[in-house]
């Protein structure tokens, strides 16, 4: 999903069979590599996805939602 995926940051977006083959070796042959991205990747998700990230929108939608049963 290229949203949420940096290419070579959190992530690959290969669009050929070569740029797989290359991204999955390049990932196979570095295990910083893998941590890295691994831990980008996981971030992203955190910082977009979580509860934490939402909250805000969470506690506006309910608001809205309870001040128009309100009336």
């Amino acid at each position: 999903n290229s949203e949420i995926i940096q290419h070579g940051v959190n992530g690959c977006l290969p669009s050929t069979e070569d740029e797989w083959v290359d991204d999955i070796s390049r990932l196979i042959e570095s295990k910083e590599c893998r941590i890295k991205m691994g831990n980008a990747g996981r971030q992203a998700v955190v910082d977009r996805y979580s509860v934490e990230a939402w909250k805000n929108t969470y506690v506006e939608n309910f608001n809205r939602l309870t001040q128009k049963n309100q009336k």
